[in-house]
């Protein structure tokens, strides 16, 4: 027991003892558990201990027209980032989350619009970005931005550097402890978490692995999931949490593309974007896996490439360049590759040596393209000996002219 609680008991006041207790209880600064631990003492056992039952009373929501509803705000319209809500980017390992994030938060804090095409609202605005993170140190986030405003500001940056003026991007912050931090009470923490969100339009937390003690198995994560919803929801602005998937065929990402752990975490985000990219053409595609309020937003795709800032003809910074691709996503470059050699008719053709020339990856990919160039009648499955080889397709002609390259 605290001295407070020591203090009543000595002065013979133990109603008040036990009703304080129950305050500790309603605010959230004790649990439930210790709250019945403390008033199993021998002081208390003549006295109602028991917890008030909570009045639950039914609202009704009347139809009272469109005209009625609240505004929607938010953030960048294209993605359906609405404020007070909460974003995953989920990815592989290597599938580009971080510097996506990263320069998400560079083209909202200075109203850019993202691949030159989709615009953040209420441009005339100043907003503010916060980084939390618990992934990289300074050095390694400072770089990963320094690159990224090459691309995306390159003429204000060569401005601010001939003026020796500082260029701020972004506000980056290291937390010492967990989002769900138990040492002191939940409510002060959560308080302590307002304090610092306070102000800032988008907040980046990389990654939810690293900000969480909670296992991500566990169904107890929904614990941290509420706390960054009702942060979101308090500061009016946008958490953007990077997530990771697992690896390709391990049982935890088996049949679901929401990132591993437990559902809670795919439940209790608004929006859940997923980044997936291509080991052959290095191709990303941004896919949306979840929109809770909204159909999901088609996807976009882009490629990253370095790229080089020149001063006086002189090489004098590296940026690191996100480029949109225009149209859906396509397998052309590599299909086309297949039908070229397929179209020679000899033993070459066998699965083998097309997977080594045209281009080492992931072999399952290789196995589903060519499975779905047999559908669509691309080629045709026949045997070499034991070994799977291949054939032109009866559509195989008609699809080259379409893509404009020369006829079988």
């Amino acid at each position: 027991m605290n001295e407070e609680i020591d203090n009543l008991i000595l002065a013979g006041k133990l109603q008040k003892a036990v009703d304080k207790l129950k305050d500790y209880y309603r605010d959230g600064k004790i649990s439930k558990e210790a709250y019945m631990q403390e008033v199993k003492s021998p002081f208390f056992s003549c006295l109602d201990t028991r917890l008030p039952r909570i009045k639950l009373k039914a609202e009704p929501i009347y139809r009272t027209g469109l005209d009625s509803l609240p505004d929607r705000s938010f953030l960048i319209d294209r993605f359906d980032m609405e404020r007070q809500g909460l974003v995953c980017i989920c990815g592989q390992s290597e599938a580009g989350k971080s510097i996506f994030t990263s320069y998400l938060a560079l083209c909202v804090k200075n109203n850019i619009p993202l691949f030159g095409s989709f615009g953040i609202s209420d441009p005339k605005r100043n907003k503010k970005v916060l980084h939390i993170d618990f992934e990289l140190g300074e050095t390694q986030t400072k770089r990963r931005y320094e690159r990224l405003a090459n691309f995306v500001l390159p003429t204000l940056t060569d401005a601010k550097n001939e003026k020796n003026e500082k260029n701020e991007m972004v506000f980056r912050l290291k937390l010492d402890h967990k989002i769900d931090r138990t040492d002191i009470p939940k409510n002060e923490w959560i308080d302590q978490l307002e304090e610092v969100m306070s102000g800032y339009d988008l907040v980046i937390i990389d990654s939810l692995r690293q900000a969480t003690s909670t296992d991500e198995n566990s169904s107890q994560i929904s614990v941290v999931m509420e706390i960054l919803k009702g942060l979101a929801e308090k500061i009016n602005g946008v958490i953007v949490v990077i997530h990771h998937k697992s690896t390709k065929g391990s049982s935890q990402n088996k049949g679901k593309d929401q990132g591993r752990g437990s559902s809670a975490i795919y439940a209790g985000f608004d929006i859940v974007i997923d980044l997936d990219r291509d080991e052959d053409s290095g191709v990303i595609t941004l896919k949306c896996q979840k929109n809770r309020d909204f159909i999901r937003f088609k996807s976009i795709q882009y490629k990253l490439q370095d790229g080089e800032i020149r001063h006086n003809g002189q090489r004098c910074s590296q940026s690191l360049e996100l480029i949109l691709i225009d149209g859906e996503v396509r397998k052309e470059t590599r299909e086309m590759a297949v039908l070229k050699l397929v179209k020679t008719g000899n033993p070459a053709t066998k699965r083998a040596y097309l997977y080594a020339q045209t281009g080492k990856g992931d072999r399952e990919k290789f196995a589903q393209l060519l499975s779905d160039m047999v559908q669509q009648n691309l080629i045709e499955k026949t045997m070499i000996g034991k070994a799977d080889a291949y054939s032109i397709g009866t559509n195989a002609e008609q699809y080259l002219c379409e893509n404009k390259n020369e006829e079988v």
